[in-house]
């Protein structure tokens, strides 16, 4: 079978291409090249984005979105934790604490057998008293709480550990020693020796005393450890201890460690040096409380007041002032709160608004109503009024300081008299330090205003525990 094919005809580009031969077109093409009319090959068009580009262009993206989904970026907290509190550990590590102070039920103290035996350095800084009641009644103390039992324990770790790092870096020798005062028999037990030279065969070395306190009494060397330091000084120098070992003090160093690390600066540390007028006190003293206090058996006067430091913080203050119980006046202080969220910051500040305005009308409203539930409590001797089952009104009152004075001429006499003719309390304090009056003395001349009674919420079941007792 025969089929007719019809052959394309080959369409020129142009009607000068068909003119020239082939060998015409190259002649022609190398003669632009010549001059630099090569033709220029046509721009091309821009390809659309592929899905490849897009994936490296969203990779970042992805990148994040897959951070963002990882567990430890979105782990929300468990709003019920399954979880309670036990008691089993912290009372074994209390009483741990407890049994290696000795108050156990087989304990020295409690068969009164751990009184002091001689003197130390540290009761330089002592109330008299104080030390007559570690000689001859320690029975009398209060036990020392789990947590300063736990303090102690951490300034010996502290010791021990500054001592070990001193002798690595090769600062300091021979950690502890004990240095004595000859005629009151008191000893004093330093803390570490550090290296200072040579001189003259003998080794000079300073005397180290490491202190751990709390962060806002670091930075100051304090009389009581300035005093301490002191009488090293006058013990080395007639230690045959340090002289048989070639050993020459020069200084004493008291360093104080910031126990909580709550400074920037953890260890803070002075260069005591001799003292002589400073040393003669502090050893006539010592003198004083061995000849008078521990071999006479003599209670001095107080020297300090019920509220002072030294009081607040001793262990026989129950003891001590026995005679002159302390009154408590006053409700406890407030207590430090979250602030919450801004919103309900607003909101408490808008009921605040609102009480300021009514505060004249029911001020007002409360004075004409108290005078009314005073008179009901006091005409039927009741101690609350019940309000419902939980709380009540009872009734209050506030007491002021009043001096009987002629009570306290006699007490103190004229002279002392005049010094606090106003009878203030910086006053009397500034005059039982300086003149060493017995402060029993104050406070048996003292008497109590009560002010205008007035009323406060109370829970029933605390007034119902008052009753009991």
């Amino acid at each position: 079978m025969r089929v007719n094919t019809v052959k394309k005809k080959r369409t020129p580009k142009s009607k000068e291409s068909t003119r020239r031969t082939r060998d015409e077109n190259i002649r022609e093409f190398q003669r632009r090249q010549k001059k630099g009319e090569a033709t220029k090959a046509p721009a091309k068009k821009p390809k659309k984005d592929g899905v490849r580009e897009i994936r490296k262009r969203l990779k970042p993206q992805k990148d994040m979105a897959e951070k963002a989904r990882r567990p430890f970026m979105i782990l929300k907290p468990v709003k019920k934790m399954l979880a309670e509190r036990e008691y089993e550990i912290p009372e074994a590590l209390a009483k741990s604490y407890l049994d290696e102070a000795g108050y156990g039920s087989e304990s020295l103290r409690e068969r009164g057998d751990s009184g002091q035996k001689n003197l130390q350095f540290g009761n330089v800084n002592d109330c008299p008293r104080q030390v007559h009641y570690k000689f001859f009644f320690p029975h009398r103390a209060r036990d020392y709480t789990v947590k300063g039992l736990i303090l102690f324990d951490d300034g010996k770790m502290h010791h021990r550990n500054i001592q070990r790092r001193l002798e690595d870096r090769g600062v300091g020798r021979k950690p502890e020693g004990y240095l004595t005062l000859p005629n009151c028999g008191a000893v004093g037990y330093y803390d570490q020796l550090i290296n200072v030279g040579m001189e003259n065969g003998w080794r000079v070395c300073d005397l180290a005393e490491y202190k751990t306190r709390f962060p806002y009494a670091c930075d100051e060397i304090g009389q009581d450890a300035y005093n301490q330091a002191q009488l090293y000084h006058f013990a080395a120098k007639g230690s045959e201890r340090l002289k048989s070992k070639r050993i020459k003090i020069r200084n004493v160093r008291i360093m104080n460690r910031d126990r909580a690390v709550q400074t920037d600066e953890v260890h803070f540390s002075w260069m005591v040096q001799p003292d002589k007028a400073r040393q003669a006190e502090c050893v006539e003293y010592m003198d004083w409380l061995y000849e008078k206090v521990v071999l006479e058996r003599y209670l001095p006067p107080q020297p300090h007041e019920p509220t002072s430091v030294p009081c607040t913080y001793c262990r026989w203050k129950g003891w001590c002032w026995r005679d002159y119980p302390e009154i408590i006046v006053g409700e406890a202080e407030l207590e430090r709160v979250v602030v919450p969220d801004r919103e309900i910051v607003e909101s408490h500040a808008q009921r605040i608004y609102e009480i300021l305005r009514a505060e004249a009308e029911m001020r007002e409203e409360k004075g004409r109503l108290i005078p009314v539930v005073l008179g009901f409590l006091r005409d039927n001797k009741a101690p609350v009024m019940p309000i419902n089952e939980e709380e009540g009104l009872v009734p209050r009152q506030s007491r002021t300081t009043v001096w009987d004075k002629k009570k306290l001429i006699k007490k103190i006499g004229l002279e002392s008299f005049a010094l606090v003719a106003d009878v203030k309390a910086s006053l009397v304090t500034e005059l039982i330090k300086n003149e060493y009056v017995d402060a029993g003395l104050f406070e048996s001349a003292k008497a109590y205003k009560l002010s205008k009674p007035f009323l406060s919420i109370a829970k029933m079941k605390t007034i119902k525990a008052k009753e009991k007792t």
